[in-house]
């Protein structure tokens, strides 16, 4: 099944540098009775959350939001995105927005959005 592309018209390069909310994910960990807890890895499945924000025109956003709210599947399903990666330039990831939610707040005559994106494999 191919993924959807994050749209041409909208910015690839968010407004600042990437937050990371998570380089990976958690690892489980068990209480001992005597001791440390013991941990192990939750997945061998690369996993980053990014803190994403863009400026939008209103145009831009009504893009955005048409393509979250249907494409998406209201933020349901991956995509495809350029993202930043450490050491590289750039790089084509699958990508989702991290429990589906974005927030949008007017800023002048534009649009401020924030989301999380998580990124399989950065």
């Amino acid at each position: 099944m191919t993924l959807p592309v994050w749209p041409i018209g909208l910015p690839v390069n968010p407004l600042a540098d990437l937050s990371v909310a998570e380089a990976y994910r958690a690892p489980v960990a068990t209480e001992m009775e005597d001791g440390p807890d013991r941990m192990r890895r939750r997945s061998l499945t690369k996993l980053a959350k990014l803190g994403m924000r863009f400026i939008f025109k209103d145009a831009q956003m009504a893009t955005f939001k048409s393509f979250v709210e249907t494409t998406l599947q209201e933020g349901t399903m991956h995509f495809s995105m350029t993202v930043p990666a450490p050491g590289v330039t750039s790089g084509t990831y699958e990508v989702w927005l991290d429990k589906g939610v974005y927030k949008a707040s007017k800023l002048g005559g534009n649009w401020q959005v924030t989301f999380t994106l998580a990124v399989l494999g950065w």
